[in-house]
């Protein structure tokens, strides 16, 4: 079972990893003037990260992001440990408009971007920790 303590792991890890890097660079570039937030609602630590002014930094309560991608824990879990692309496209798609465990609220309508941008962080993440 995922823990609180692994996710907390895993998104400190990526925000660090994703800084030091220009892996997402293309992604950053796209929230200069906007940004997107992604938050695990049934973590207890809270745990999420914003894409803002080009960096990716943990989320923090008082942020109020262009655009708002939430899940939890389970659905994180299981699109980060999918190592195909093609499969964990389907997997995010299918969380979101069937499953409804992954939402996506967005100030400017751009939901088109946000959610291949959205592909390209799950993927970022799932080859992390591969």
């Amino acid at each position: 079972m995922i823990t609180d303590e692994d996710i907390k792991e895993i998104t400190e890890l990526f925000i660090e990893v994703a800084n030091d890097t220009d892996a997402l660079s293309d992604v950053m570039d796209e929230y200069r003037e906007r940004s997107l937030a992604f938050r695990i609602h049934d973590s207890a630590y809270k745990t999420g990260f914003i894409f803002q002014n080009g960096k990716i930094r943990a989320l923090r309560t008082l942020d109020r992001p262009t655009c708002l991608v939430e899940t939890d824990k389970n659905t994180f879990w299981k699109i980060i440990n999918q190592d195909d692309p093609d499969l964990q496209r389907l997997l995010i798609y299918t969380a979101f408009l069937t499953e409804r465990s992954l939402s996506l609220q967005s100030e400017d309508g751009d939901i088109q971007i946000h959610s291949e941008n959205l592909i390209k962080i799950f993927s970022n993440i799932a080859e992390m920790v591969a």
